[in-house]
């Protein structure tokens, strides 16, 4: 018999065209389950409530990871699917109209449904992660931090939760 503490999790970021937030948050998010107790017991996953399929991450998201030692080049964008939704244990979305849109929309569970910023901490707590797609490369930096700000307390809830 298995227990929570056997549990694999399954997270799916998500955005709307999944070549800027969403991919940065599963790199990112892989990253910092790659050094945690964690790191076999959760699964990443990003998609897109808009995406079109197979594109790549737009060019400041890749600039900004990889200043950052992480490899987004090789990531192809694609869309929310019934399937993603059903396969995913926690679907992390970076504004409230995502939610809203998935709630409204598609047959997810609410409770599965959180905004990212739900985790973190100071003033972008419960805020939209704002879409930097098209803005400046500064735009993207700000992002960045407000992602990695956000999967700090992420990783809290996790390991708390699921007992990780």
């Amino acid at each position: 018999m298995t227990g929570k503490a056997d549990q694999k999790i399954n997270l799916l970021f998500l955005c709307t065209g999944n070549t800027c937030r969403s991919p940065i948050a599963k790199v990112l998010f892989e990253d910092m389950l790659s050094r945690s107790e964690l790191r076999h017991r959760v699964r990443v996953e990003s998609a897109g409530t808009m995406a079109a399929e197979g594109c790549p991450a737009s060019q400041f998201a890749v600039e900004v990871c990889r200043e950052q030692d992480l490899e987004l080049s090789s990531h192809n964008s694609k869309t929310i699917t019934d399937k993603l939704i059903a396969d995913s244990d926690l679907i992390l979305v970076m504004q409230a109209s995502h939610k809203t849109y998935l709630s409204q929309s598609r047959s997810a569970n609410r409770k599965t449904i959180r905004l990212l910023s739900e985790f973190a901490t100071g003033p972008d707590k419960d805020k939209d992660i704002e879409d930097p797609f098209g803005g400046t490369k500064e735009q993207y930096e700000l992002t960045f931090t407000q992602i990695k700000n956000t999967l700090e307390g992420l990783l809290v809830f996790l390991t708390e939760t699921y007992g990780l």
